[in-house]
């Protein structure tokens, strides 16, 4: 009997752990003229929001600066259990006169940014940024997830529909790019009216892309005004702009503006792959139709005192989902301490390699240095005696998998530097 039960325990066990799957929650949100537009302080409004989504991944439009980037890195993600960065803030190339930007933040425990750019258009910019999953056990080929923020041109009337066609040509263009195999986000405040009459929704959704892309939620129609989509509407929280600025929209709910599409390979890749019925306008009741989404009527799962908030917040609601892949995300990271500094060793062209990782001693030794390469799982991968110069000198990493690796000095105190072999 105890051998049963010891085999029993042993087969749940393995099955438990064969089938444990780990998530990336995401999140767009449009901030409205952030942080300049009142109330004042919104990013204490943000963290409340931020707490209760828990998104791994944030993509905002209309951060107007640095200092609304840094308040929402330092307030609105204070309270998160794991680590948080965000990419570059650059200002708008394309709009000089009303620098509205795009951003995103990220849980550096599960993702990994590689680089970063950005597309100009006659409107504003499409930024684009390429992670990999941070994953504890890598496939074959890192995962990688391309994502792509923008805010289209606003308005009706063929002339603007013109203007949304062209930027998101821009981004068809990019796709090309982008190898086939690559998860590919694109979110933002699109202002579509509707899917028949908008050129740039059907670009998007064109199966002769090189990347093909999908509505997760496949709703298309009419989305303007019809209480049919009231469920997926984004805009507006507000019935009236007073206390919130010049420039705000009113009128209730009753516009899906707000999007997140993804690659049609994500929708059941083994992988990486998008969790069904999880994209929600969130703060949106379903009931709130030419409503304040804080409107007393508009009960439902989400409560009166976040709905609150979102209201104050911004004009929009953000749009969320999430992604389940197979593969536990790495612990590593919160294990090492400044992985990014060591008393020995300085890398001159950044901790990203791909052919070559180039690497320099800050003193001159007295005697062979040896340099020790590690996986994620800790296993050496490379051990070479370097040079006891303070010259660059480069390590060939060509036959290495693309991934993460932490790199230290043989029998040298320090944290290990953290390595992405592109």
């Amino acid at each position: 009997m105890k051998k049963y039960l010891c085999c029993l325990i042993l087969i749940f066990s393995f099955t438990f752990s064969s089938f444990a799957q780990d998530s990336l929650q995401v999140m767009f949100y449009n901030l409205f003229r952030f942080p300049t537009s009142p109330p004042a302080n919104r990013e204490y409004l943000l963290q409340d929001i931020v707490d209760s989504v828990k998104p791994d991944l944030l993509m905002v439009c209309e951060l107007q600066n640095l200092d609304g980037a840094n308040r929402i890195l330092n307030t609105s993600f204070r309270n998160q259990e794991d680590s948080f960065s965000r990419a570059t803030f650059e200002y708008s190339i394309s709009a000089i006169d009303d620098p509205l930007q795009q951003l995103v933040f990220y849980n550096t425990r599960k993702l990994i940014l590689l680089r970063q750019q950005t597309f100009t258009t006659t409107v504003r910019d499409i930024n684009h940024y390429t992670f990999i999953l941070n994953l504890e056990h890598l496939p074959n080929d890192s995962v990688y997830l391309e994502v792509f923020v923008t805010h289209l041109k606003s308005s009706t009337g063929p002339a603007n529909r013109n203007l949304r066609l062209s930027m998101i040509d821009t981004f068809v263009q990019a796709l090309q790019d982008i190898p086939a195999h690559h998860h590919v986000l694109l979110a933002g405040d699109f202002n579509f009216y509707d899917s028949d009459t908008e050129p740039a929704y059907q670009k998007i959704l064109d199966t002769s892309n090189h990347i093909i892309m999908v509505d997760p939620i496949d709703s298309p129609g009419l989305w303007h005004d019809n209480p049919l989509f009231a469920a997926i509407h984004t805009q507006a929280t507000r019935t009236s702009s007073q206390g919130f600025g010049i420039g705000g929209a009113t009128g209730g709910m009753d516009d899906r503006f707000d999007f997140i599409m993804m690659s049609k390979n994500s929708i059941d890749a083994p992988e990486f792959s998008y969790i069904p019925e999880t994209y929600k306008a969130y703060g949106n009741n379903g009931n709130c139709f030419d409503k304040s989404i804080h409107d007393t009527s508009c009960t439902g799962i989400y409560s009166q005192e976040i709905r609150e908030k979102l209201h104050n917040m911004s004009d929009h609601t953000p749009v969320i989902m999430r992604f389940q892949t197979p593969m536990n995300f790495n612990p590593v990271l919160t294990k090492i301490k400044n992985p990014e500094t060591n008393p020995y060793l300085y890398l001159p062209r950044g901790n990203g390699c791909q052919n070559e990782l180039w690497v320099q001693l800050k003193e001159p030794s007295n005697s062979t240095s040896a340099l020790i390469l590690y996986n994620i799982l800790g296993q050496k991968v490379i051990e070479k005696n370097l040079e006891k110069h303070t010259n660059p000198q480069a390590i060939d990493v060509r036959h290495l998998k693309s991934g993460i690796y932490y790199l230290q000095l043989k029998n040298h105190s320090g944290s290990a530097l953290k390595i992405i072999k592109r």
